[in-house]
């Protein structure tokens, strides 16, 4: 199947700090054939305001809770960027949840 004929990764954040901001978001811009951020969450609401002021993605698809974002229909896949120490706890949620994660 050629990529054009694939549908873009419907993306979840969970986390939008520092990596999101230097090291994810300047990728995924760059790839909308291959992705699309359809929900966000982070526990900060003021981090995620400057998420979306740099993304341009809107402020309806914000969760705090990340656990709303695991409910949603449409994310096929989370990526993951929080604290180190909640790695594996949100990843294992993401995971029992049914999405793919990054």
């Amino acid at each position: 199947m050629p990529v054009d004929a694939v549908r873009p990764i419907r993306l979840g954040l969970i986390g939008t700090g520092l990596a999101v901001e230097k090291l994810h978001w300047p990728v995924l811009r760059q790839l909308p054939d291959r992705y699309v951020v359809t929900a966000y969450s982070d526990h900060s609401p003021e981090q995620a305001r400057h998420f979306v002021s740099y993304s341009g993605v809107t402020d309806a698809a914000y969760s705090a809770d990340y656990h709303d974002l695991l409910k949603r229909d449409d994310v096929d896949a989370v990526l993951v960027t929080v604290p180190i120490p909640l790695l594996y706890p949100v990843t294992r949620e993401a995971l029992s949840a049914g999405k793919h994660v990054l």
